[in-house]
């Protein structure tokens, strides 16, 4: 993975508050700071103080994701088939990796990158 050492996810992976699974991406919304569509009682999609990308996981766990992101994405298309790597917060995954598979496979990175530890 670009700008990712193998060692820096691993360590992520045995963190405290570690979260890792495999299902589908649906709703895929990119939020800049402030924004967010109040009232839907999901959190992720609640305005945040973050820019970020979130969509409703369903999969090994199914949770809501949240991905800090400065920019939306080129390539993230609903119902997605992804691997999420991130830490439990309360109400959401917050990401760090997200790899969508599909006919582009692409990796997106969490803005600023932060991989070590869910603190």
């Amino acid at each position: 993975m670009i700008g990712v050492q193998v060692s820096s996810i691993e360590e992520l992976l045995n963190a405290d508050g570690s979260v890792s699974g495999i299902g589908r991406a649906l709703y895929p919304r990119h939020f800049p700071a402030g924004e967010g569509l109040p009232g839907t009682g999901w959190e992720g999609f609640s305005p945040m103080n973050m820019s970020r990308m979130t969509f409703v996981f369903t999969g090994t766990s199914p949770n809501q994701v949240v991905l800090p992101l400065d920019e939306p994405p080129d390539y993230f298309p609903h119902a997605s088939d992804v691997l999420i790597i991130g830490c439990q917060r309360e109400g959401f995954i917050e990401a760090r990796i997200v790899a969508i598979y599909g006919e582009e496979k692409s990796a997106i990175l969490r803005s600023p990158l932060s991989m070590r530890t869910c603190d």
